[in-house]
């Protein structure tokens, strides 16, 4: 029995998520923006781009593992960053 998140073919399936990430930030570029949340709006669109990026050098862990695991601490504080975001536009908008 293969116990999960052994099998270097999960690594795969990060490719989804790295995809997402780059698409949300490509897609809020097409999204216009009032200007009072075009600071917020930008911020959002690269940190989409960073977790992208971070993702994508995380997949890399079997070649460069010490790479990979630097990528993991820039994803998790890319991540504290976008709820701290998130935070911002939803107290932008009340």
């Amino acid at each position: 029995m293969q116990k999960q998140g052994k099998d270097p073919k999960d690594l795969k399936n990060l490719e989804l998520y790295r995809d997402g990430y780059k698409k949300l930030a490509q897609d809020l570029k097409t999204i216009s923006t009032p200007q009072a949340f075009l600071d917020t709006h930008v911020a959002m669109a690269n940190n989409f781009l960073r977790l992208g990026l971070y993702v994508d050098q995380f997949i890399g862990i079997e070649t460069d593992p010490v790479r990979s695991m630097m990528a993991l601490n820039g994803y998790s504080n890319e991540g504290i960053k976008s709820i701290e975001l998130l935070k911002n536009i939803v107290d932008e908008i009340h």
